[in-house]
């Protein structure tokens, strides 16, 4: 071609070594299964006691002692995602539970946004609530449209700074987001037998270098070649925002259980008072 149809994205994709990207790839998955174990065992002792338990068989140490009473804690902080230190902690949190009749199920799943020494759930601004589902639907539009950028068989490209459109071997469409455009500009070979048929505002020279590229061997191979780069480049942007969306859905989630919490508790509380009210009153007056 006698311009050259360049993409920002492939020029970033082809300054990394694709080699190196598969390896730091692996180490970021080990990492991350590293941290996950390490979150949910809460400890280095937990960590070490369940491979002990797993070596030896059951702990058979003193009842009551220091170890024991870790080990419940772990096993506590195990089962209700918290982070307790003391057993004073796991008491406090058992005694607030039964008083109150509190459902555990929802409880289990605040972790940090319970503070368990004091017994007191995050508040939960609604306003960023909100936020977070409009950030969860823009990652969406992002994935949709990587997605079809890496199952098209086209080449995305920019010339003379006259917009995005889709090159081919035997055509060149008019690029829309989401592909959203009813009636998108088409240049096709046929097209290009009499120029002064295409309406299109384009310069001259950009018409010809759409025009020359069709059917030529080293220009479809050119295409292609590019096609298959951008393939690439896309298809990891696509698994980057399922990554991403996947982040962000799960904390959107811990919001919103944060949120039914603090209505949950603060229900059953007011429960508890009003019906410990009543019950005062009825042996007052039984009383009189």
């Amino acid at each position: 071609m006698s311009l050259t149809l360049s993409s920002v994205f492939i020029q970033l994709y082809e300054s990394v070594d694709e080699k190196n990207f598969y390896i730091a790839v692996f180490f970021a998955f080990i990492l991350l299964c590293f941290l996950y174990v390490r979150q949910k065992s809460k400890s280095g002792f937990s960590i070490a006691n369940r491979v002990l338990l797993f070596l030896f068989g059951k702990h058979r140490g003193d009842k009551g002692g220091l170890i024991d009473e870790i080990i419940e804690v772990e096993k506590f902080n195990f089962y209700f995602n918290t982070n307790a230190v003391s057993k004073r902690q796991k008491d406090n949190f058992e005694k607030w539970v039964k008083k109150y009749e509190l459902d555990f199920r929802i409880l289990s799943k605040l972790k940090r946004n319970l503070d368990i020494d004091i017994l007191k759930v995050k508040k939960i601004n609604k306003i960023f609530c909100l936020s977070l589902f409009l950030f969860l639907f823009i990652i969406l539009l992002l994935f949709i449209q990587s997605l079809t950028i890496a199952t098209r068989s086209y080449f995305l490209v920019n010339v003379n700074k006259t917009g995005w459109f889709w090159m081919g071997p035997h055509n060149a469409t008019e690029f829309s987001y989401l592909d959203l455009k009813n009636n998108p500009w088409v240049i096709d070979e046929k097209l290009c037998e009499k120029k002064s048929d295409i309406k299109i505002d384009f310069s001259k020279d950009t018409v010809d270098v759409i025009c020359s590229s069709f059917g030529k061997k080293k220009d479809v191979d050119y295409i292609r070649e590019e096609v298959s780069q951008q393939k690439k480049v896309f298809w990891i942007f696509s698994g980057i925002d399922v990554l991403l969306f996947l982040i962000f859905f799960k904390y959107t989630i811990s919001m919103t259980l944060t949120y039914d919490a603090r209505a949950m508790i603060y229900y059953k509380i007011n429960k508890y008072r009003k019906k410990r009210t009543f019950l005062n009153r009825c042996f007052s007056k039984a009383e009189n």
